[in-house]
């Protein structure tokens, strides 16, 4: 199978595109990190280092992807929110990283 992982640069999206790589499966790993990006290269997945915020640096960047029988959507970031002090800043970053990517993605791989 062709498997596309955002954020395959660390944590879960990292051992998904590890593990389905072992598997014998083609994978496109995506993330920000150079050097990151070229561990996993060295380990057989085929880096994208792509900024999911930017739609068409995305929407460039995932044309020249083959088709794909799976597609793992999980960038993302975690910052909690504390209610007595709303933090509109860390509010749109995490919104930024968590939905924002999400819709950037699906735009590019559904032209």
């Amino acid at each position: 199978m062709n498997i596309l992982i955002t954020g395959a640069s660390s944590g879960i999206g990292k051992q998904l595109a590890l593990d389905y790589q072992k598997l014998g499966h083609s994978v496109w790993g995506q993330g920000r990190n150079q050097q990151r990006l070229q561990e996993l290269a060295e380990q057989g997945i085929t880096p994208l280092q792509v900024e999911l915020g930017e739609l068409e640096q995305v929407r460039s960047s995932f044309a020249d992807l083959p088709a794909m029988d799976l597609i793992v959507l999980c960038a993302g970031n975690c910052e909690y929110l504390d209610p007595q002090r709303f933090d509109a800043k860390l509010f749109e970053r995490v919104w930024q990283s968590n939905v924002l990517t999400i819709a950037n993605c699906l735009d590019a791989l559904s032209g």
